[in-house]
C-alpha cells in the first residue's frame, strides 16, 4: 500500500472531566470542545466487523525516530506533533529501519512548544489546535537547528529558525470525529490511518504515574488524579485487538520509549480526532 500524505491526529480527554479552557495537566494537554467543533469533518471509513478490511497488523515503528522526552515541563503536545511529523517524512522517504538517517531528520518538539503553551508558562500546556494552526503557519524546524529543552521552554525560535521551519508547513487539518462518536467509529478512524501508513497522535486521560509506575501496575479506571497526555499510535494487531504507542519519556522508559495499550481502553477515552494534510510541497527546501 503505498503511503499517503496524510497525518491522523487524535486528542482525547476522559468525557467526565470538566472541558475548561484553562484546565490543564502535569503532561500538558488542553482541551477545548469549542475550538475543536470548528474544525472541518474528515470523512468516515467504516469497517466491517467481520474484519478483512484492514491488514491484520501495522507496525511504522522501523519509521520512528528516537523517542524524545519531554522532561518536567508541560510540553506532550509539542512532542506528540514533532514525532508524527518525522514519522510521517520517514514514511515518505522510505527510511525504514534507518534510524540514523530519521534522528537526523527528526522534528522539534519545543520550537513548537516553546510558541503555543499558555500564558507563557513552561507548566501550563498547550491546545493541540494551537500546535496545528502553528505547524500551518510556520512549520517546524528540525531538531538539529532547535534543540529540545526538556527543562525549559525558552528560547523562543528565531527568524532564522523560522525561515527552516517554513519548508515543513502542513497544507491544512480536520476533525476525525465528535467527542460523543461511538468507540467504534473512533477505532475504525485510528486503524483506517494506521493502515493507510499514516500515523495517529492522541491525546489520552492516563494515569498521573504514568511516567513512575511500572506498566504492569498502572490502573486505567477513570480517576480524579488522571492527566491528559498527547501520543502518537505507531501499531495495531487485530488477533491481539491492542494498539502500540510512542511516548514523549525518552528511550529509557517502556519498551524503548513505546508501550501498548487495548482496542478498548484507548476507545474509552478517545475524545477528539485531528487529520493533518502534509502536502505535496512538505520538505521542498
Amino acid at each position: 500500500m503505498r503511503p499517503y500524505t496524510f497525518l491522523f491526529l487524535f486528542l482525547s480527554v476522559w468525557a467526565t472531566r470538566p472541558l475548561s479552557a484553562q484546565d490543564g495537566s502535569p503532561n500538558g494537554l488542553l482541551w477545548d470542545d469549542e475550538q475543536y467543533q470548528q474544525s472541518a469533518m474528515m470523512k468516515y471509513y467504516p469497517l466491517s466487523e467481520r474484519g478483512g478490511d484492514i491488514p491484520s497488523k501495522r507496525d511504522l515503528r522501523p519509521y520512528c525516530p528516537t523517542p524524545q522526552d519531554q522532561g518536567d515541563i508541560a510540553s506532550c503536545v509539542g512532542y506528540a506533533l514533532a514525532h508524527a511529523l518525522t514519522i510521517a517524512k520517514a514514511i515518505r522517504k522510505e527510511w525504514k529501519d534507518q534510524p540514523a538517517t530519521i534522528d537526523r531528520h527528526a522534528h522539534s518538539a519545543s520550537f513548537i512548544y516553546n510558541q503555543v503553551k499558555l500564558d507563557g508558562r513552561c507548566k501550563s500546556g498547550a491546545y493541540l489546535s494551537a500546535g496545528l494552526r502553528l505547524l500551518k503557519q510556520q512549520g517546524d524546524c528540525l531538531l538539529l537547528d532547535f534543540g529540545n529543552t526538556p527543562h525549559s521552554c525558552r528560547p523562543a525560535p528565531e527568524t532564522g529558525h523560522k525561515q527552516k521551519a517554513s519548508a515543513y508547513r502542513i497544507y491544512g487539518y480536520k476533525r476525525m470525529f465528535d467527542p460523543n462518536d461511538s468507540n467504534k467509529k473512533k477505532l475504525d478512524q485510528i486503524r483506517v490511518a494506521l493502515a493507510n501508513w499514516q500515523p495517529a497522535v492522541i491525546g489520552m486521560h492516563v494515569p498521573y504515574n504514568l511516567k513512575t509506575a511500572p506498566l504492569g501496575q498502572l490502573d486505567w479506571k477513570p480517576s480524579a488524579s488522571d492527566a491528559g497526555h498527547a501520543l502518537v499510535v505507531v501499531g495495531y494487531d487485530e488477533e491481539k485487538r491492542e494498539f502500540e504507542l510512542l511516548n514523549s519519556y525518552g528511550p529509557g522508559w517502556g519498551d524503548g520509549g513505546f508501550f501498548k495499550l487495548p482496542y478498548d481502553v484507548v476507545a474509552s477515552r478517545v475524545r477528539y480526532g485531528y487529520c493533518m494534510d502534509l502536502g505535496a510541497d512538505f520538505g521542498c527546501e
